[in-house]
């Protein structure tokens, strides 16, 4: 977990956050299996939609300050008390990152668009086909690949077997158990 004690002062942000590619990734859960063409054609609608979205936000502010400030507690309310004690006002200490046209600024571009396949020159090679689609004989994964360092999730009831030594219960013997036992079979014939 990261601390904000530990960064300079120079950041202005309080999102610190090193899951970001892991929420960028559930954002897409559903383009996920789809093929690469729908999964930049979906990423691009979402990215569409959200800079829209913003823009909307950016106009319906009528304070100096983003949206965001009143959530996040910058300034925080003992220095906005100690501001109006002194007959200061805290908009006029807050850093530029803040205001509202820095905000419209980041979402002022809109994403261009590109030019699609019927646009495209003509080489006179033929076009490249896809690859032959084989037949898998069990249904695809859809949960990740987990790390060679990563522990697998057990119930919290539960206490793993790994290390076990087992001992049979019919010849007191270490390293079987009572199914695999073959003097055990032996005695019951």
């Amino acid at each position: 977990m990261w601390s904000r004690a530990f960064l300079g002062f120079t950041c202005k942000s309080n999102i610190v956050d090193k899951n970001l590619c892991e929420a960028f990734n559930s954002s897409i859960v559903e383009a996920r299996f789809k093929s690469i063409i729908r999964i930049f054609k979906d990423i691009r609608t979402k990215m569409m939609s959200r800079i829209v979205q913003k823009k909307k936000l950016c106009n319906g502010q009528k304070q100096k300050y983003g949206p965001f400030v009143k959530s996040s507690g910058i300034p925080c309310a003992h220095a906005c008390a100690a501001m109006y004690h002194l007959g200061l006002q805290p908009d006029d200490y807050m850093h530029e990152c803040y205001h509202i046209e820095t905000y419209k600024k980041a979402y002022s571009f809109p994403m261009q668009p590109i030019n699609g396949p019927h646009d495209w020159e003509k080489t006179g090679i033929e076009p490249m086909l896809p690859p032959i689609e084989r037949k898998i004989p069990r249904s695809p994964k859809k949960n990740r690949k987990m790390a060679k360092d990563e522990s697998k999730k057990m119930k919290p009831d539960r206490l793993s077997r790994k290390g076990l030594i087992m001992t049979c219960t019919q010849c007191g013997q270490h390293g079987h158990d009572k199914r695999s036992c073959t003097q055990g079979n032996e005695h019951a014939k």
